[in-house]
């Protein structure tokens, strides 16, 4: 028996994937707009509602968690999910995000990275001024492992006992070296020299201060910060 036709599943779990369904066949017709024109990337859409449809079916878990995205933003900015279809149709920049939350969640499936994608969302509902800048913080969600995420939670919340300026308390500067997260993570030591380059790749670390003949030391960026925050468990600035 087909999915649609199954009274069980014929709630708001497939009305969730028709919705996913219908953001990803936009964000297909307005990639395709500069191309085709208007005419032919609606006509395009249209058309592929029924693909990505399929596509929920295929992979249930990254369709739920993507529609659970998109609920829970809907639920932090104080909307029911008609008014954010309604919000995301208004503007095309609004739309785009809408559609990369959904294909990152997609693509992720986790737990904590839909909640902290859902956040981001919730973030640009509330402020059109966010617009520009969310997206940025949705590539980069993309790009952190819970690898990445470990490491920058060390780097922001704990001191480097090595790291010992003269008359400051150790740690002080919040700075790490390399070496150092070595160290502190050896479960992740091979993998280190990565991770660091990635998070330095995406903006949540810069170099800090070469001293003491190491010559690469790390912070935490405000972006990096800012990062963590819609990855907090707690409530975080875009639920203020």
């Amino acid at each position: 028996m087909a999915l649609d036709d199954d009274p069980s599943e014929a709630s708001g779990s497939d009305v969730a994937r028709k919705a996913v369904a219908g953001v990803a066949a936009a964000a297909v017709g307005i990639a395709l707009m500069p191309a085709v024109g208007p005419v032919g990337s609606a006509m395009a859409a249209g058309a592929l509602v029924p693909v990505f449809e399929q596509l929920a079916l295929r992979d249930r878990r990254a369709a739920e968690s993507a529609a659970r995205a998109a609920e829970r933003a809907a639920e932090l900015a104080a909307k029911t999910p008609e008014e954010l279809a309604e919000w995301a149709e208004a503007s095309p920049r609004r739309l785009a995000l809408l559609a990369n939350v959904i294909e990152a969640a997609w693509r992720l499936a986790s737990d904590e990275k839909t909640e902290a994608l859902a956040r981001v969302l919730a973030d640009g509902v509330r402020d059109d001024a966010r617009l520009d800048v969310d997206p940025l913080f949705v590539a980069a969600l993309r790009e952190m492992d819970p690898a990445h995420v470990q490491t920058l939670r060390l780097m922001a919340d704990a001191g480097n006992p090595h790291d010992q300026p003269s008359g400051r308390p150790a740690g002080a500067s919040q700075e790490w070296a390399t070496e150092h997260l070595h160290e502190a993570l050896p479960q992740l030591s091979e993998g280190m020299d990565y991770i660091v380059a990635t998070l330095e790749r995406i903006g949540c670390i810069a170099r800090g201060v070469p001293r003491w003949d190491v010559p690469a030391w790390w912070s935490v960026t405000e972006f990096g910060h800012a990062t963590l925050r819609f990855l907090r468990t707690a409530p975080d600035r875009s639920a203020d």
